[in-house]
Order: structure tokens, then sequence, then C-alpha cells
């Protein structure tokens, strides 16, 4: 269902919620000089909302959570093969589920950089212990060549 209200003079905003891949309702808004102008636009994001959700492709929209999921198969398939240690598979997911993800998830692949990674290193590291900000750093590199792919 779409809302939209007037917020100003000649400003209409258009408001709807979207259902993640992961089961969460994200809010989304548009603004436009006209209801119908918000309600499009509105359209429009929902729609590259939705192309994100269904596909595996990667681009420098995709979300964070997108790009993990898309890391963790990857870590599990390379489990199965025997190429990656099952305690290393399990600490990588419980890193990303734990700290990687709670400040990642929303931002688009081209948003993040390196200092957003190493705030977050940081944080962890303070919060926590060496070792805990260690291997949140090694996700962070394994989660890096997907996103430099993307064309960041």
């Amino acid at each position: 269902m779409i809302r939209t209200k007037r917020i100003a003079t000649k400003t209409w905003e258009a408001t709807a919620r979207f259902r993640m891949a992961d089961g969460r309702l994200k809010r989304v808004g548009r603004t436009g000089p006209s209801k119908a102008a918000a309600e499009s636009r509105l359209k429009e994001a929902m729609a590259e909302l939705s192309a994100e959700v269904r596909s595996d492709e990667l681009s420098g929209d995709t979300r964070m959570a997108k790009v993990a999921d898309l890391w963790v198969k990857e870590l599990l398939r390379e489990e199965a093969l025997g190429d990656r240690s099952p305690n290393t598979v399990r600490l990588y997911r419980g890193q990303l589920r734990n700290w990687v993800l709670p400040h990642l998830r929303e931002l688009q692949a081209r948003e993040v950089t390196v200092s957003t990674c190493d705030r977050l290193v940081k944080k962890v590291h303070d919060a926590t212990s060496y070792d805990n900000a260690k291997s949140v750093r090694a996700v962070l590199t394994g989660l890096w060549p997907m996103l430099c792919v993307m064309g960041r």
C-alpha cells in the first residue's frame, strides 16, 4: 500500500513498506513535485529493490546483506570441497552476524569504504578484544574482492 502526503508547497512524499530477502520490512520513501511524481519515483525504487532481492547479480547498488549472503554461500562451498575448515566458516559467519551486518547491512556496496571498515574494526577492538577485531578484519577482507568486482 502506497501512502502519500503533502510535506511542503509543491512537494509530496510517497511511502511504502518492502519485504527484503531476509524477511525484514524496509520503509521506502520518495518525494516529488506532485503526488503522481512521488508515487512514480517510489515505484521505480521498489522495482530496483525487487530486482536486487531476486537477482544473484551484483552491482554497486547491491546491499551488503546480499553481498554477505553470497560470500557465505561461497564459504560453504569451499568447506564442502575441503578447502576451508568448518571452524573458520563458523567463526566468519558468527562475526558476520554479530558485527559486520549490524553495521553494514543496509549500505550499498559502493558506499562501503576502507575508512568505514576501519571504523568498524576499531569499534570491535574497543568493545571486545584484539582477537575479535582481527577476525572481523578477516571477514571484511574476504568480502572486499566481491566489492571490487562490482566496479567500486
